[in-house]
């Protein structure tokens, strides 16, 4: 957990939101996208890109 925390932390601060929004708070991508006036697809990726960073993170990658 404390891994978790100090990888999430290390994350640029958009993706750190989006992954705390849509898995912390439960919204959905469709929520997301009209909350933060994106389209569903660029949610999509962002969420896929915040994930691919936070396991870089997590497996001891870069600390961009």
């Amino acid at each position: 957990e404390d891994d978790l925390a100090a990888a999430l932390i290390r994350l640029p601060a958009r993706y750190r939101e989006i992954l705390l929004l849509h898995y912390h708070h439960g919204y959905s991508r469709k929520e997301l996208a009209q909350m933060l006036e994106m389209s569903y697809v660029a949610v999509q990726q962002l969420i896929w890109r915040a994930k691919d960073a936070l396991r870089e993170q997590l497996e001891g990658g870069s600390d961009k």
